[in-house]
């Protein structure tokens, strides 16, 4: 994750500053037939749209939404989601756990708008 925003649980100090951590997926689907209701009400997102990510203190934070969700594949670089939303459920609005819209999902909008390189 990359952000901006505030570098505290309690979401009140730090922003403007760019901090980048590294964070586990917690939960994404990766194949349609997959079943992840239990998640999505666990975590209050859309499996078909949104994956989580973060956790154990380690998570963007507000100001950081918009921002990227990157992976590494093959030892590159890859634009994986943007960052939208503490999970349901969390006590502080960072460190729980976040929420990512995923870019794979919305593919043919983006292409749609901004050729593809």
């Amino acid at each position: 994750m990359v952000g901006f925003g505030n570098e505290d649980v309690y979401s009140t100090v730090g922003f403007g500053t760019k901090r980048e951590v590294n964070v586990d997926i917690t939960s994404i689907r990766r194949f349609p037939s997959q079943n992840l209701d239990a998640d999505e009400v666990r975590y209050g997102y859309e499996s078909d749209l949104e994956f989580v990510a973060g956790g154990k203190g380690f998570d963007s934070c507000n100001g950081d939404s918009g921002g990227p969700a990157y992976i590494i594949v093959d030892g590159v670089r890859k634009l994986a989601g943007l960052t939208s939303r503490a999970t349901d459920g969390a006590s502080n609005p960072c460190g729980e756990g976040g929420i990512y819209t995923r870019v794979d999902a919305f593919t043919e909008f983006i292409y749609g708008l901004v050729p593809k390189t």
